[in-house]
């Protein structure tokens, strides 16, 4: 409680004894270990979110998480926190991006620590690249289907397309302008267009000569996962509609048999 007064300021300091109630009480609710609550608030507190959002929006759908994916609240606390920084504009509330994390786990066997080493490698290109939120969950859950760990590759391919799409939209045999528009990547229009390729692999070594190697993996996994009960478009689809059963799966994780 000290580090958290200490990162937060005056906010904080003044309100200890409310946070350690609060800390409290989600402890007793979720089955959580005080000390693992508080470091997460740390990391809420390092990312420079105020008491009110942290306490209103952030802490308890961050423990749903945690109890749900019998994961760390620190660790949950850190996805929650980077999800939040990069496409927090882009939803109503912070709870929401907990759910849909939680939906596409479900889907998947991705999970939160996968979820971290995505947002570190993937999310900033995805963000300049205009992807949606829905979007990158349904891309990477479907990439762990297949077990492509390499988010990295992914990255990069998202930042190659963005800067020379014009080229795989000709490679692709599509009009100007079908996956890349005004500083925008159309991944949903891509999946859609590499679900329909089959087994088209003359393609990778065209890739191959644009971009390298690296990119053919990526670009390949891509074409693997877009189509299929478990691909991106499917996946994609859950997101996109009603995502609403986090805290329903908490209340079950919690309860006696």
């Amino acid at each position: 409680l000290r580090r958290i007064g200490a990162i937060g300021g005056s906010e904080f300091r003044g309100n200890l004894a409310g946070i350690s109630k609060e800390i409290t009480n989600l402890a007793i609710k979720y089955g959580i270990a005080s000390e693992d609550i508080a470091s997460g608030m740390v990391e809420f507190t390092k990312a420079g979110f105020n008491m009110k959002t942290i306490t209103d929006e952030l802490i308890e759908g961050a423990a749903q998480l945690a109890i749900v994916n019998q994961e760390s609240f620190q660790t949950v606390a850190q996805v929650v926190t980077y999800a939040q920084s990069l496409w927090g504009d882009s939803v109503e509330n912070s709870y929401e991006l907990m759910e849909k994390m939680h939906t596409a786990a479900n889907l998947s066997i991705m999970d939160i620590n996968d979820l971290a080493s995505a947002f570190e490698y993937v999310g900033s290109s995805m963000v300049i690249a205009g992807v949606s939120f829905n979007e990158f969950l349904a891309t990477m859950a479907s990439l762990s289907n297949i077990a492509y760990t390499s988010s990295e590759n992914v990255g990069t391919l998202i930042n190659r397309i963005l800067v020379n799409g014009s080229k795989l939209e000709g490679i692709l045999g599509l009009a100007p302008g079908s996956i890349v528009s005004e500083g925008v990547v159309n991944v949903k229009g891509l999946m859609e267009v590499l679900a329909g390729l089959g087994s088209r692999w003359e393609i990778t070594a065209e890739i191959a000569e644009l971009w390298g190697v690296r990119s053919v993996k990526a670009f390949n996994s891509l074409m693997v996962t877009a189509g299929g009960e478990n691909g991106m478009l499917a996946i994609l689809e859950v997101l996109e509609g009603d995502t609403t059963n986090l805290a329903e799966a908490a209340k079950f994780m919690t309860s006696s048999f």
